[in-house]
């Protein structure tokens, strides 16, 4: 790094955090941490419009057409499970 010795990257900032790349690598792993988090909030919304669109076709006597969707809604559960694991 430039502009640091050696002895800087032992360091610890002011509340114990690292100094140099492990600080970057550490903000770097919190930036797709939250990134990740806000993916995993957008399709729970998604599903939920879901569950709320089949909710509304089986209420309006479209059975077939909310049969298919919850069977697509349960294999979209499936993988996203899986992709978490």
């Amino acid at each position: 790094m430039v502009g640091l010795d050696r002895g800087a990257r032992d360091q610890k900032g002011p509340i114990g955090y690292p100094l140099c790349e492990e600080a970057s690598r550490g903000e770097a792993q919190m930036a797709r941490d939250d990134e990740t988090e806000r993916y995993r909030q957008a399709a729970e919304a998604a599903l939920q419009q879901l569950d709320w669109c089949i909710d509304y076709l089986h209420g309006i006597r479209k059975p077939e057409l909310s049969a298919r969707l919850a069977q697509n809604r349960t294999q979209i559960k499936r993988q996203l499970m899986r992709e978490s694991a």
